[in-house]
C-alpha cells in the first residue's frame, strides 16, 4: 500500500472541504488506516466542528510552533485524538500570524512538508488529509506542496465554476509539472435537485462529467455518462439517478454533537459515497466501475 497525503482544496468559501476533510478521514480509518487530518484554516472550521474549542482557542504549542520550528514543540505535541478514529493537529486563532512568518522562511512552502508530513506519513500514518484555507496563502501553499493529491469539492452554487477556475490557474496549473500535483477527485456534494430538470445540480453534474479533462476525475457515485444523460432527457431511465452526496441534515445535527455522520448515525447510507472517496485515495485514482 501507498502512503498519501491529500489536501482538500477550493478557492471558494462554503464549498464544504471541512466536511469533505472529516468525512474521508474517517472512511480511512473505517477501512482499518491509521489517518491523520490537519486543519491549516485559520478559520478552524475542522477543528471546531469535532469540538476541539480548547485547542482552537488555547495558547498552547501549535501546528505554526512546529512548522516555523520556533521552539521545541513537536508533531506529537500537537496531535489529539478525536475519538472518531483518526487523529487530529487542530488550527489555532494564532494560525492568522503565521502566514507573514512563513514568508520569512528559507523556503516558505516546505515547512509543512519537512516538519510534519515527511516525519509521520508511512511511519505513523498510512495517510494524512489536510484541510485549507478558501483563499490562496503560504498555508495553502504548504499544503498543497506538502500533499500534493487533491480532492477538489464542488457544490451546485454561485461562484462554483470561478471558484473551480481560480483553483485550476493558481494551484492545479502552476504546480502540475513542478511536484507531480494530482487531482484525486471532484467531489460533488450538498446536491438536492433532480437532474431531469435544468437545475443547478444538473448544470453542474452535466458540466464535470462531460468535460474530457475533468470526467476521469468524478468518483462513480456522481458519475453519468453520455450515454445515461440520454436517456435522462428522453425518460427511459428510470429510477432516475440520484448523483453525488446528497445536502444531508444528519451530518449538521452531527457535527451539534461534535461528532462525524459515521459516528452519530453508522447505518446512514451517505457514508457508502464517503467510502469510494476513501478508496480513492488509497488507490490514487478513481477507478471506474464497469
Amino acid at each position: 500500500m501507498t502512503a498519501r497525503a491529500v489536501t482538500v482544496s477550493m478557492l471558494k468559501g462554503g464549498t464544504t472541504k471541512s466536511t469533505v476533510a472529516a468525512h474521508t478521514a474517517e472512511a480511512l480509518s473505517r477501512q482499518g488506516k491509521r489517518v491523520l487530518a490537519i486543519d491549516t484554516d485559520p478559520n478552524g472550521h475542522l477543528t471546531t466542528n469535532l469540538g476541539h474549542n480548547d485547542r482552537y482557542y488555547g495558547d498552547g504549542p501549535d501546528l505554526g510552533d512546529v512548522i516555523l520550528e520556533s521552539g521545541s514543540a513537536t508533531p506529537n505535541d500537537i496531535i489529539v485524538d478525536t475519538g472518531l478514529g483518526f487523529d487530529l493537529i487542530p488550527s489555532t486563532e494564532a494560525l492568522e500570524t503565521v502566514e507573514s512568518n512563513l514568508r520569512n522562511q528559507m523556503q516558505p512552502s516546505m515547512a509543512l512538508r519537512e516538519n510534519i508530513v515527511e516525519p509521520l506519513l508511512g511511519d505513523a500514518y498510512d495517510h494524512i488529509v489536510i484541510d485549507t484555507h478558501s483563499s490562496r496563502n503560504m498555508l495553502v501553499n504548504n499544503a498543497v506542496v506538502a500533499a500534493p493529491n487533491l480532492l477538489v469539492p464542488v457544490t451546485p452554487e454561485q461562484g462554483i465554476y470561478s471558484g473551480l477556475r481560480r483553483t485550476r490557474e493558481r494551484i492545479i496549473d502552476p504546480l502540475q509539472g513542478k511536484i507531480g500535483l494530482d487531482i484525486l477527485a471532484f467531489v460533488p456534494n450538498k446536491l438536492r435537485s433532480r437532474i431531469d430538470q435544468r437545475t443547478d445540480d444538473r448544470e453542474l453534474l452535466q458540466r464535470i462529467c462531460t468535460d474530457e479533462t475533468l470526467a476521469a476525475k468524478v468518483p462513480n457515485f456522481a458519475y453519468i455518462s453520455p450515454e445515461q444523460w440520454e436517456a435522462i432527457d428522453a425518460g427511459k431511465l428510470n429510477p432516475l439517478p440520484k448523483p453525488g452526496i446528497r445536502f444531508n441534515k444528519t451530518i449538521e445535527k452531527a457535527y451539534r454533537e461534535q461528532q462525524t455522520l459515521g459516528a452519530y448515525a453508522p447505518d446512514d447510507p451517505g457514508l457508502e459515497h464517503w467510502d469510494e472517496v476513501a478508496e480513492i485515495v488509497i488507490k490514487g485514482e478513481v477507478v471506474r466501475d464497469d
